[in-house]
């Protein structure tokens, strides 16, 4: 089939109108699809972790984004197709297709293409990070150089804009590709280049979705959530259309990339897309209120030499905070520097009988993504010689951690969550102790007052920028 699409340049103005003949995914009749050796011990289509983006703009200077295809792929296999319409031969309507380079929509082509690009970049001398399959860096004498793939868009970046040239230079005699300059428009997320740094920020997001769910002229609000607000799937109300209900909340999801300030409400709505409630669609409602007063915020990080050493974390959770379930929410973020790259708001798999043991599952939570940011340092060039400080307000969680003896009083917390014991013991992590006061992770875990949630919100890097 065909696909027609009108791409649009980072201001909006339509930049191509764009043809793509594509395989329909659901109508592949089951064949033999070969799983390749490249391909046998990973997933078939890797994504990219978006922590990515917030360590490559710490640490580096100059990014370039290129965009590919899928028919680079070495396609093997014979699969035929139907003649695309338009173009049916004539006299020959009853014949099909043969391929010979893999389309959009088939189910190697993903196969084809990553078995292809990583084969070019390992020939390159570039490394694939065993922490993630999408990225690639390469560190040969003065050369340092930074790849991340996502399906057929790509990231290089480096701090030698000769380096660049030159593998920019190989790429196109390789390949046939677009090479789109530098960043400033990647996945829908807007780089701006402001004093000091590179600021990430998704206000043209903002302002689609506004338009699109009729919210453009809506009254801004200064919080994205009334503090002590208690929502229940069994609120008192009439049902709200469920698909609506749920395009908004799934925008809204795609939004917290750039801005941890609501990703604990955005957690929170997701709860109820199986059953909405009015109630439910006017709290939506006003975080698309907050947002159309800070449509001009998004994460500011300073530009340096090379990434900072220092990562520490901020780790906190709500005590039986769902009406429903009786289940805490965990919610942390990393800090690297003075810059956040890592943040989460989640509610926690089971019942803690006690805040200590809510604490203490927040700070596995914590721990978790620690040893994973440890190891992507590593791939980096960025090794931690030293502990990672997660700062935590419950002086009980940490007695936890640092006194074993406590095995009578801590049996009945899952044995699974004692992997924060193992890391301290390892000497990988340390827990300190932060009042409330001054503990950010606060934000990820309830709603909060407007100065409190101001403070933590400029103490992530949240700032007001014009693009």
């Amino acid at each position: 089939m065909w696909v027609y699409e009108l791409k649009h340049k980072p201001d909006g103005i339509i930049d191509m109108h764009k043809g793509r003949f594509v395989e329909k995914d659901c109508a592949q009749e089951k064949a033999s699809i070969l799983m390749r050796p490249f391909l046998r011990d990973a997933i078939c289509q890797p994504f990219i972790a978006f922590v990515h983006l917030q360590l490559i703009m710490v640490g580096t200077h100059l990014s370039w984004t290129f965009k590919t295809s899928f028919r680079h792929g070495d396609f093997c296999e014979e699969v035929y197709v139907s003649q695309p319409h338009g173009f049916v031969q004539k006299g020959h309507e009853h014949k099909v297709c043969r391929l010979r380079k893999a389309l959009y929509g088939l189910k190697q082509a993903p196969c084809s293409w990553y078995e292809k690009i990583h084969a070019y970049l390992i020939a390159f001398g570039f490394e694939n990070s065993p922490t993630e399959r999408t990225l690639y860096v390469k560190r040969v004498d003065d050369v340092f150089l930074i790849m991340v793939v996502y399906v057929d868009d790509m990231l290089l970046t480096g701090p030698n804009e000769k380096h660049i040239a030159d593998f920019k230079a190989d790429l196109h005699a390789s390949f046939e590709m677009s090479d789109l300059g530098h960043l400033h428009h990647y996945l829908g997320i807007q780089f701006m280049q402001v004093d000091g740094g590179i600021a990430l920020c998704q206000s043209k997001y903002i302002d689609t979705l506004l338009q699109r769910f009729g919210l453009e002229d809506c009254k801004p609000i200064a919080t994205p959530m009334e503090t002590g607000l208690h929502l229940s799937l069994h609120d008192v109300g009439d049902a709200f259309d469920v698909v609506l209900y749920q395009q908004a909340v799934g925008c809204l999801i795609y939004l917290c990339i750039t801005r941890p300030d609501i990703q604990f409400v955005v957690s929170q709505m997701s709860r109820f897309m199986h059953c909405p409630g009015v109630k439910h669609w006017q709290a939506v409602k006003r975080i698309f209120r907050y947002l159309s007063g800070t449509q001009s915020l998004g994460l500011f990080y300073p530009k340096g030499g090379s990434l900072p050493p220092d990562l520490h974390a901020f780790s906190d959770s709500d005590w039986a905070g769902c009406y429903d379930t009786r289940v805490s929410t965990s919610g942390f973020c990393f800090m690297l520097g003075s810059s956040c790259i890592s943040w989460l708001s989640k509610k926690q798999p089971t019942v803690a009988t006690s805040s200590c043991e809510a604490e203490y599952r927040a700070a596995f939570t914590a721990t978790v993504e620690c040893v994973w940011l440890r190891r992507l340092l590593a791939d980096l060039g960025v090794g931690q010689s030293s502990a990672t400080t997660i700062f935590t307000d419950s002086q009980s969680a940490i007695a936890v951690v640092r006194n074993p003896v406590f095995h009578a009083r801590t049996k009945h917390i899952e044995v699974h969550y004692h992997y924060v014991r193992e890391r301290f013991s390892a000497g990988e992590i340390s827990l300190a102790y932060v009042p409330t006061q001054e503990n950010i992770a606060d934000l990820f875990t309830k709603a909060l007052p407007r100065e409190k949630f101001e403070a933590f919100r400029k103490a992530l890097g949240l700032l007001p920028f014009v693009d």
